[in-house]
């Protein structure tokens, strides 16, 4: 249970995520607002992860303010106020208690080395019952720390066993660093949750062998081998666990941006799409003949996609395209009366020509032209003849398909091939995501792809997503990207610190 002093410490802790999330909420609703037309009376000024480069400012963002008190004071505090109140501390003089560390580190080199047999916690021992307060409070917290990472769902068993490896290192270097708990945050406990970050974005089953582990391995391992630990040996690992990731990074964002002019492509392809689907659905609105409205879907949104693909919006070609719809859609009106049934009759070579040429246009063979027309002419016939027409078939709702990108194995599509009905929008943060960021998208196929984002499209219609640690690259439209966001598969990788949630953990469950 929480003392009256620890509860005061959480209580200043909420604060400013609460703040922050207040802000944000009355961000959007004041987007809302104005969306509506609803002019408001106030502004909300937040920080913003924008892509200006460093030392550019922005007179309306400003600084979140920092915590009050962050959660490893907190829980260093909670400590020094138990040690204090417990009976019978004594406080040995500096021979005894250097002798102590000394002692206390041989035991920690054997617990390294044989494992077996050893007390599972330094700060629950005999030997440590004798420390000085600060020097129990370093221990007990970096116990906390690997205590929740070995227990933590959130990483791949790989990682964890990498973060084990730093467990009596880091307890050797709770023994004699002065400032292992300053305010600044030191090398050693920035290690942890680098490396618990780049655990987060990979999966679960990721093997030892994968090349971002084996680099994380080798930034370790020297630590372990050193005979009396430092706080520079620690800011010697960062520092190469640091560069490691810029490196990895780099890679991955060079691999898509190889890809720039095929990226390009596909995007415009995906305008055009859309540019297509979006004159369909106004177009036909909720009125057309189901069996025309099928086609026009189906079929005919292919067309007005190649259109606009290679001659725009603005060109004859995509206002030729248009007008034969509009004219298919006024053919199949219902209930026609005689005379329009005599100009049905005349109409209707020209219309199935235009239709027919439009087909072969984007590559259709003679016998698919005669299947996706066959729904049509079926429907004239019956119009011309007072029969009723034939059943419709209904299209099911357009989803993401994956696919192949040319001839090459590594690199694939998510994307919608058909119509879609309406439009599909990404949330605020998915919305600003930026080159560099880690992500990864739930796939059709069950299937995830992990990766930085290497390019964002001109129009902002396409990512690539290149994988950190092999030559696998995925295109993914904006639309496909904003189904997906659904998924609990799609995920947007932010830094979180491993630390501060086990000493949270702690404070919260002691």
């Amino acid at each position: 249970r929480l003392s009256a002093a620890e509860a005061m410490m959480i209580l200043e802790r909420l604060e400013e995520p609460l703040q922050r999330h207040l802000c944000a909420f009355y961000r959007d609703l004041e987007r809302d607002l104005a969306a509506a037309g609803v002019n408001s009376s106030y502004r909300i000024v937040t920080p913003s992860r924008s892509s200006l480069g460093p030392g550019n400012e922005r007179a309306d963002e400003v600084e979140a303010p920092p915590l009050p008190i962050d959660p490893v004071d907190a829980l260093r505090l909670s400590v020094l106020a138990r040690r204090d109140m417990a009976p019978g501390v004594a406080h040995l003089d500096p021979t005894l208690a250097s002798a102590l560390l000394e002692r206390i580190e041989a035991w920690l080199s054997e617990r390294q080395n044989y494992g077996n047999g050893v007390p599972q916690s330094l700060g629950t021992s005999e030997l440590g019952a004798l420390l000085a307060p600060a020097k129990a409070a370093s221990v007990e917290i970096v116990e906390t720390v690997f205590n929740y990472v070995a227990a933590s769902p959130a990483l791949p068993a790989t990682i964890r066993m990498i973060l084990a490896q730093l467990r009596v290192t880091m307890l050797r270097l709770a023994l004699r660093s002065e400032s292992l708990l300053a305010a600044e945050r030191h090398p050693a406990l920035r290690l942890v949750d680098l490396i618990a970050n780049v655990g987060r974005t990979l999966p679960q089953d990721c093997p030892a062998d994968l090349p971002v582990c084996r680099g994380l391995l080798l930034v370790v391992r020297p630590l372990l081998r050193v005979p009396r630990i430092e706080d520079r040996d620690f800011q010697v690992a960062l520092s190469g666990a640091e560069g490691l990731l810029r490196s990895r990074q780099k890679g991955a964002v060079a691999r898509a941006a190889a890809l720039k002019d095929e990226a390009e492509r596909l995007e415009r392809r995906e305008v055009a799409l859309h540019q297509a689907s979006r004159a369909i659905y106004l177009l036909i609105g909720h009125r057309a003949e189901p069996v025309v409205r099928t086609f026009i879907e189906g079929y005919w949104v292919h067309v007005l996609a190649k259109a606009a693909y290679r001659y725009g919006t603005g060109s004859t070609q995509w206002t030729s395209r248009v007008q034969t719809a509009h004219r298919l859609l006024v053919s199949a009106m219902p209930e026609p009366d005689e005379v329009a049934r005599q100009q049905l009759m005349v109409q209707l070579p020209a219309l199935m020509r235009s239709l027919e040429e439009g087909l072969a246009w984007i590559g259709l063979s003679q016998e698919h032209v005669r299947e996706g027309l066959a729904p049509c002419i079926e429907l004239h016939a019956a119009l011309i003849s007072g029969r009723p027409g034939p059943e419709p078939r209904y299209r099911r709702p357009s989803m993401p398909v994956l696919g192949p990108v040319g001839e090459r194995p590594d690199f694939r599509i998510l994307r919608h091939k058909q119509y879609f009905d309406g439009e599909l929008s990404l949330s605020a943060e998915w919305a600003e995501l930026e080159v560099g960021d880690c992500v990864a998208v739930g796939l059709p196929n069950g299937g995830q792809m992990r990766g930085f984002v290497g390019l964002i499209g001109p129009a902002r219609q396409l990512i690539l997503i290149a994988d950190g640690d092999s030559s696998e690259v995925l295109a993914v439209t904006a639309r496909a990207l904003a189904q997906q966001a659904t998924s609990p598969q799609t995920q947007l990788f932010r830094d979180r610190s491993i630390v501060d949630e086990a000493a949270t953990d702690r404070l919260v469950n002691p």
